[in-house]
């Protein structure tokens, strides 16, 4: 289970659209007041349902201000299926700056030549120093330079600092594929690109927090899981730890505001995360930046709608369990993306499971199901305790079904292999998009020496 703290509540009620303008923010560093720029609003970059998957990936590019060195440069490999169709590709860069960089960068894959990209998309927004430096944010499709399979990317000439210290720092590069594949279960993708500073000392509604951002999807009437990757760029741990919290929430009807105070930080309903290995953005790419990605396993509930994010500087609930300690994280949030995986029909209807022993040595199970639907076979396990995790694939029974069938059949199979003692059997079931289900599980005692007698078993 992944480490989460949350409650369950009312939503924030809606406000429609984000701080526009400009503010005025006390320069911290010179002593002087300058005007703050808004973030720039995520907007929908890719939003599709079908059998898509998108990989979002990157790496630092400020250097080693420990040695002095400046790279500008990183490499990203990318492992595609071979199969794959590429349906959009993104090349991000940022960093701080009193300028976007002049030429743009250059992009090799995997080792050939260079190909300068100029941005088709610049965004800044003045942060909190240093001699007129804004927060910096550029990307350009290179959606014909991404290829199917594994390969390097890489990305030098960046140049929004040309040293690893100072005012002017490079943070980092990173590519966003989205792909169609014929072997992916159906889903909603949805990709929002945009650029969120959040910083310590800012005040509501400015921050220190990041904006609330949300991406909205279709309902449906059963419970989907939802998979999730954010590019966050920025987070400087040279000084100190940098403690930061990372909350979404999930519902219909109205979603929290944009520049809600305190947005979904300990709201009702709100979930926070904590990685068990401290908090979730500490330049774990190199520093300046973060690749953060959830597995599949979060619940959207059925009738759901939207899907809410929220970077917190500081860890204010203490869901890392370090005590909120170090100073309040400031960076950038670059990219999020979901893969809402669709509610799929069960892939087998089972109507009994048995086992029975034979002679000495050998065990029948026996199956039958009522239907199948996209159905690809079955897996049994086996273990001496019950525990599934500790138990053994011992045997893959196809579907005689050919992909499904209204009608069902019968299924048998001998295990030849158990010794005496009590051993735990499950059945699971794989349907041909690769998803699976324990069906049911059920225990038979073996004795030592061969007698007829009745199975005990427990469901």
């Amino acid at each position: 289970m992944l480490p989460y703290k949350g409650s369950s509540g009312t939503h924030l009620r809606k406000v429609l659209g984000f701080i526009v303008g400009a503010i005025s923010i006390y320069n911290l560093f010179s002593g002087t007041a300058v005007s703050v720029k808004a973030d720039v609003p995520f907007e929908v970059y890719f939003q599709d349902y079908g059998q898509f998957d998108f990989v979002a990936l990157g790496v630092g590019t400020r250097g080693n201000p420990g040695s002095g060195e400046w790279t500008g440069a990183g490499s990203i490999v990318l492992d595609l299926p071979d199969t794959a169709v590429i349906q959009k590709a993104q090349l991000i860069w940022t960093g701080r700056s009193n300028q976007f960089d002049p030429d743009g960068v250059q992009l090799q894959v995997d080792g050939g030549s260079m190909t300068q990209i100029a941005a088709t998309k610049q965004e800044e927004q003045y942060p909190w120093c240093c001699n007129g430096a804004a927060q910096r944010h550029e990307s350009a499709d290179v959606t014909s330079y991404i290829q199917p399979g594994t390969h390097t990317y890489r990305i030098s000439d960046h140049e929004h600092g040309m040293a690893p210290t100072g005012d002017y720092l490079n943070y980092g590069v990173g590519i966003l594929v989205v792909y169609e594949d014929a072997s992916l279960s159906p889903a909603e993708v949805i990709i929002h690109e945009g650029q969120d500073s959040f910083f310590r000392l800012w005040t509501p509604p400015r921050g220190p927090h990041s904006q609330v951002s949300c991406a909205d999807f279709s309902p449906d009437t059963e419970d989907r899981t939802v998979e999730m990757t954010h590019l966050v760029s920025g987070v400087d741990t040279i000084v100190d730890i940098r403690s930061n919290a990372f909350w979404y929430m999930t519902g219909s009807g109205s979603k929290p505001a944009a520049d809600s105070v305190p947005g979904l930080i300990g709201q009702p309903g709100a979930i926070g995360y904590a990685p068990v290995d401290g908090y979730p953005f500490q330049s774990y790419t190199q520093l300046e930046w973060d690749n953060f990605s959830i597995p599949s396993g979060l619940v959207i509930p059925a009738g759901a709608t939207w899907i809410c994010f929220q970077i917190e500087s500081g860890d204010s609930m203490d869901l890392a369990g370090l005590g909120n300690i170090g100073t309040p994280a400031s960076g950038m949030w670059e990219l999020f993306g979901v893969r809402i995986a669709a509610a799929l029909p069960a892939a087998v209807s089972l109507t009994d499971f048995s086992v029975e022993r034979v002679s000495v040595g050998q065990v029948d199970l026996r199956w039958e199901t009522a239907a199948e639907v996209d159905h690809f076979g079955f897996n049994l396990y086996r273990g001496q305790t019950d525990n599934f995790a500790e138990a053994e694939l011992i045997h893959f029974e196809p579907s005689l079904t050919a992909g499904g069938s209204p009608f069902g059949t019968v299924y048998h199979y001998s295990d030849t292999a158990v010794t005496d003692g009590r051993w735990w059997y499950w059945l699971e079931s794989v349907d041909t998009f690769g998803q699976e289900v324990v069906e049911d599980t059920l225990t038979v005692t073996v004795p030592k020496f061969y007698q007829h007698y009745l199975p005990f078993v427990i469901r």
